[in-house]
C-alpha cells in the first residue's frame, strides 16, 4: 500500500478536518456505483478508504507515523488486517448531483464500519458485502403502464421484480440483497428499464397520452370520434368549436387507473373543392 497521506493527497500535518473533506471528494469521484466495470477506479477506491482507515484514527495515524506500515502487516502484533478491504457497499445515492459533496455527512457511516476495529484493536472485524450487479432490460409499453411482475435469471439464481405502473425509460430500481455474494452478505441488483417505444401513446410526468386524430368538420360543428386506449378503442363526444392540441381527459383509461389523455390533431384537407366542402359540413 502506497503512503495514505499520498493517497488522500494531504500534507503529514493535516488536519482531521483536512483529512475527512479529502477523503469525501476522492471516494465519491472512485466510487463503483459513479464507476461500473472501472477496475482501476475500483482498485483506487479501495485504496482510498485503506488510507482514510488509518488517517482518521488517532491512534493508528500515530502508530503509522512512528513505524510505518511494520505495524500494520497482516498478523502482526496489534497490526491491521488489509486484506479485509475487498469491497464497501456504500451508497452515494444521497449527494448525487449535488454542488458539492460538503453536504455529505459520513460521520455515521464510519462509526458504523470501523467502530468495532476500534474496541478491539487495529485488527478489522468487518465484513465486506459482495460485489453489486448491474442488469439492463427491455419492458413493453404496455406492461410500463400497467404494472407488472417479472422474473430475472441472475446468475443462475430466478429473481422476481415488482414493475411499478408506469414505470418512465431509463428508470432504476434497486433489488437489495440479490448482487453478488460476500463474507458480510450480498450486494445488491440494480436495474436500468428500457422501455419500448409505442406509436400510439406517450408516457409524460407519470401520465398516458395519445393523439386523436379528427376531421375538421368534426372540429367545426362537432361529432364522435374514436379514441385508442390501452383496453381497447372508445368513442366520444366531440363538442362544437374543437381546437387544434386541446385535450381530452378519457377516465380509468390511463396509468393505475388514472385518466388517459388525448390530445386533438385536426386533419385538415389540402385540396377540397367547395362542393365536397358543403357535402362535408352537411354530413352527405
Amino acid at each position: 500500500m502506497r503512503d495514505p497521506y499520498e493517497v488522500l493527497g494531504v500534507p503529514k500535518n493535516a488536519t482531521e478536518d483536512e483529512i475527512k473533506k479529502a477523503y469525501r471528494r476522492l471516494a465519491r469521484k472512485y466510487h463503483p456505483d459513479l464507476n461500473p466495470n472501472n477496475k482501476e477506479a475500483e482498485k483506487k477506491f479501495k485504496e482510498v478508504n485503506e488510507a482514510y482507515s488509518i488517517l482518521s484514527d488517532p491512534e493508528k495515524r500515530k502508530q503509522y507515523d512512528q513505524f510505518g506500515f511494520s505495524n500494520f502487516e497482516s498478523g502482526a502484533a496489534g497490526g491491521y488486517d488489509f486484506s479485509q478491504f475487498k469491497d464497501f457497499g456504500f451508497d452515494f445515492g444521497n449527494f448525487r448531483g449535488r454542488s458539492t459533496s460538503e453536504d455529505f455527512d459520513i460521520g455515521d457511516l464510519f462509526n458504523n464500519l470501523f467502530g468495532a476495529s476500534r474496541r478491539t484493536g487495529f485488527r478489522s472485524t468487518y465484513e465486506p458485502k459482495g460485489a453489486d450487479i448491474y442488469y439492463t432490460m427491455d419492458l413493453d409499453f404496455m406492461d410500463a403502464v400497467k404494472g407488472t411482475t417479472i422474473t430475472l435469471n441472475i446468475n443462475g439464481e430466478k429473481v422476481r421484480v415488482k414493475i411499478p405502473a408506469g414505470i418512465k425509460n431509463g428508470a432504476k430500481l434497486k433489488v437489495p440483497g440479490k448482487g453478488q455474494p460476500g463474507p458480510g452478505g450480498r450486494g445488491d441488483l440494480h436495474i436500468i428499464v428500457n422501455v419500448k417505444p409505442n406509436p400510439d401513446f406517450e408516457i409524460k410526468n407519470g401520465k398516458l397520452y395519445t393523439t386523436l386524430e379528427i376531421p375538421l368538420v368534426t372540429a367545426l360543428f362537432g361529432g364522435k370520434a374514436d379514441v385508442k386506449t390501452p383496453d381497447g378503442t372508445v368513442k366520444i363526444k366531440i363538442p362544437k368549436g374543437t381546437q387544434c392540441e386541446q385535450v381530452f381527459k378519457i377516465k380509468g383509461k390511463g396509468i393505475g387507473g388514472d385518466s388517459l389523455y388525448a390530445k386533438v390533431k385536426v386533419n385538415i384537407p389540402k385540396n377540397i373543392s367547395e362542393d365536397e366542402h358543403i357535402k362535408q359540413v352537411l354530413g352527405e
